[in-house]
């Protein structure tokens, strides 16, 4: 099992073809708590650390809890690795960045912004989410494929951060208590809800699906 720091190594040698090396945008820690907050895009694009937030940045911050200090890495994707350059890709489309130990690597996608929690506006931005997410996954993926390298985490994740009162687990209105009920007690098939479809999509990359504000690493 490779340590972060050797990771880092691995992830300079794997993404060679870049400009700059990809440890020029990864920060090793050991705190047990991590405060990160999203720039807005307007003036500067990518994530940041806050240390000491106050309770109102506490509400648009993602916090990284890593109550054994273990070393980790913070990979800043948006704003500082161009990953869409290797496939030639005009598409600006990138999440925010990447969080990894020794064991799990988690992708991390800020969705804290959203003002409306309304069944369309949830929707719009879980696909958004989505697409941001399973881009820089693939480019990853296939990055290590190019280099002949396999990739050293056995735990994988997808996250969707996402501000409080975000209806979380419970996406669609769609049916009713009663038409739900009916449901329950048929045998027809059941209608995935968007967060489940999801999950399922992302099950299938080999990767755990959620939508959180604050996560506990291993």
């Amino acid at each position: 099992m490779l340590t972060p720091n050797e990771i880092t190594q691995l992830l300079d040698k794997v993404f060679r073809e870049l400009p700059e090396p990809v440890s020029t945008c990864i920060l090793i820690t050991s705190r047990s708590r991590i405060h990160l907050m999203d720039h807005d895009g307007t003036v500067k694009k990518g994530w940041f650390e806050v240390p000491n937030p106050t309770s109102m940045e506490l509400e648009k911050v993602f916090t990284v809890r890593n109550p054994n200090q273990k070393d980790l890495g913070i990979w800043t994707v948006d704003g500082c690795t161009i990953l869409e350059i290797l496939s030639n890709e005009l598409e600006d489309s990138r999440c925010e960045g990447v969080i990894f130990t020794d064991l799990e690597v988690i992708f991390v996608e800020f969705k804290m912004n959203m003002i409306s929690f309304s069944e369309r506006a949830v929707d719009k931005n879980q696909r958004k989410a989505e697409e941001q997410l399973q881009k820089t996954i693939e480019r990853v993926r296939a990055a290590f494929r190019l280099a002949n390298i396999k990739m050293p985490w056995k735990v994988r994740k997808a996250i969707m951060v996402t501000p409080q009162g975000f209806p979380r687990e419970t996406r669609s209105k769609g049916l009713s208590t009663a038409e739900r009920r009916i449901f329950e007690l048929s045998n027809l098939p059941k209608q995935k809800s968007r967060f489940e479809t999801l999950q399922s999509k992302f099950d299938e990359l080999g990767f755990e699906y959620r939508e959180v504000n604050s996560i506990q690493v291993n």
